[in-house]
């Protein structure tokens, strides 16, 4: 979105399927140009069922003829440079079918796994395919960056991007009033924020709860429906955990959940997922001058000395790092505000511009 103060620029939605809602609606309601970007638009394609026997091959033509009529539709003829950014590696059906210019495939995590680590079948070929077909891969992680590279069949221009953060919105000068949800909550509080799943260090978050309970842990988001049981167990209220479990919130609101919490945490179990990730939150905690404890995510290392970092499964480290935080306040703010003054998402983009040659 930031790329369109320059190019129009369509981001292309999960597909809509006719086979599970039954319905064909119009192309005008599945298109939405933003107000805050007129020259971009959020775009839902149709999609046909390919894996029907003898249909598929006919529906998988139809999927690709209706969307590059689309964006057409969007972005008129192609004049110039047509930029496609592929994200998925499934999307390497689509490659030199789009009139591109450049093809890049812009890898946010290590999608050949799932967040618990393990390996997804056939993902890897996929990828494979998707890396042998594009001009340039952009991802997050140096981590990931070397995975990706083993996978090449042909030298293909791959740079480090990593995650940045909506500078509009997390922003710590604004008056953020305290959350309904949050009043009830004694303090201090540190915040996890985002989904909660089988990828966090929840025996080093028990440990430290056990040996600390007066920290409570606010988790804000949804839960994975194959989390670990007896981690749902703890989670549940009357389990004894200074734990609070709050329903996934627009993102509009997280800042304010921020701004009243005295910490963020990203305790992330070290496995093949989250070794090549770049988490999100960690960097929008710094944004908004909070102190931040994290477990040893290779990612997070280019904010070294602003992050308090612990080990997994070490309960003795969040109680040492927890310690020292609640006396500390937001006394650091500002520090960690500067750095990550680089990481927006307006500096990004014109970095992705730059590595593609735009």
């Amino acid at each position: 979105m930031r790329l369109a103060g320059q190019d129009p620029v369509v981001v292309v939605n999960t597909p809509f399927s006719v086979l599970k809602h039954r319905r064909l609606p119009a192309f005008s309601s599945r298109v939405q140009r933003l107000e805050s970007f007129p020259a971009a638009w959020l775009y839902t394609p149709l999609y046909f069922p390919e894996r029907l026997p003898v249909a598929g091959a006919f529906a998988g033509a139809l999927n690709r003829h209706l969307l590059l009529r689309e964006l057409n539709a969007l972005l008129g003829p192609v004049r110039g440079r047509r930029n496609v950014l592929f994200d998925m590696p499934v999307q390497c059906s689509l490659l030199n079918r789009l009139q591109a210019t450049q093809q890049a495939y812009l890898a946010i995590d290590d999608h050949t796994v799932t967040l618990e680590g393990d390996v997804i079948p056939g993902e890897l070929e996929l990828e494979r395919r998707l890396l042998a077909g594009v001009d340039h891969v952009v991802c997050v992680s140096e981590t990931l960056a070397g995975r990706l590279l083993m996978r090449m069949r042909q030298s293909v221009p791959i740079a480090v991007l990593g995650n940045g953060y909506d500078e509009y919105l997390f922003d710590p000068d604004r008056d953020w009033p305290e959350p309904e949800e949050l009043a009830a909550i004694p303090r201090p509080r540190i915040l996890v924020a985002g989904h909660l799943s089988g990828r966090l260090d929840w025996e080093g978050i028990r440990a430290a709860s056990c040996l600390l309970p007066e920290w409570q842990w606010v988790f804000l988001g949804g839960l994975s429906p194959d989390l670990d049981g007896e981690v749902k167990a703890w989670l549940q209220p009357g389990s004894g955990m200074p734990w609070h479990v709050l329903a996934p919130v627009a993102l509009q609101r997280v800042p304010a959940f921020m701004r009243h919490c005295q910490a963020g945490g990203v305790p992330y179990r070290l496995n093949a997922f989250t070794m090549a990730s770049d988490p999100l939150k960690g960097v929008e905690y710094l944004a908004m001058g909070l102190p931040v404890l994290a477990t040893r995510v290779p990612s997070l290392r280019r904010f070294e000395g602003h992050i308090a970092w612990v080990g997994e499964g070490s309960g003795e480290d969040y109680v040492r790092v927890l310690a020292t935080m609640r006396g500390e306040g937001m006394r650091l703010a500002q520090g960690r505000r500067e750095v990550v003054k680089e990481e927006s998402w307006s500096a990004k983009a014109w970095r992705l511009r730059s590595l593609m040659g735009c």
